[in-house]
């Protein structure tokens, strides 16, 4: 409309700002989705079910019973079979293997376990068996509280983007408000004050390109 009459459009401006800032928190939500994903996934890999150690001797029949992992308690021993994931964090006391805790610690080279060493929720046996005597058990392993912390860390908010967003609040209030009083201004007084600035004779012309310069 502005085109067909002639005028000078200056809406490019204000769409640019806002093309800008819904980019902006696009570009957050995505990376927030991401990071959840990731973690979400992180916790897929635990397995559901371990092989508890119900007398202590892996040696004799029938001394292991498979039980879901969030129903292990701390003491509680169980048996690791290469090829398996370890259902929560723990201290070997018998047997001997290497384990991939490359999920957990990005470290790619296999671990040696030794009667003593710590294991943690998520690694994998490689090639030997584990006794594993469970020390923090379901939510508690070091992988939950890795989620738990990277959830807190997303939903709470720091001290200075609080601050930003209380002040912007204010301001961007008062930048409207400021417009909408450029506006008004220049569209009744402005014929009078500065005849010479206005464009085409029309003074909502001059006003609207004043208080959208004013709230950009």
């Amino acid at each position: 409309m502005f085109c067909m009459q002639g005028w000078k459009a200056f809406f490019e401006e204000p769409i640019m700002l806002i093309a800008f800032v819904l980019l902006g928190r696009n570009l957050e939500q995505r990376a927030k989705i991401k990071a959840t994903s990731d973690m979400t996934g992180l916790l897929s890999i635990l397995p559901s079910k371990a092989r508890l150690l119900i007398n202590n001797d892996a040696k004799e029949l029938g001394s292991t019973v498979e039980v879901p992992c969030n129903s292990l308690s701390v003491g509680d021993q169980i048996i690791v079979l290469p090829g398996d994931r370890v259902p929560a964090d723990g201290i070997v006391r018998a047997g001997r293997s290497t384990v991939d805790e490359s999920s957990f610690t990005g470290e790619p080279l296999p671990v040696t376990k030794l009667p003593g060493s710590q294991v943690a929720a998520g690694s994998i046996n490689l090639n030997g068996t584990l006794t594993v005597e469970v020390r923090r058990p379901g939510g508690e392993t070091a992988m939950g509280d890795i989620v738990r912390l990277v959830e807190e860390a997303q939903s709470r908010e720091a001290p200075v983007q609080r601050l930003a967003d209380k002040v912007s609040g204010h301001f961007t209030y008062g930048v409207m408000a400021l417009s909408a009083a450029t506006f008004m201004f220049w569209s009744l007084c402005g014929a009078h004050i500065l005849p010479a600035a206005l464009y085409q004779g029309s003074p909502v012309s001059l006003a609207l390109q004043l208080s959208c310069s004013v709230l950009v």
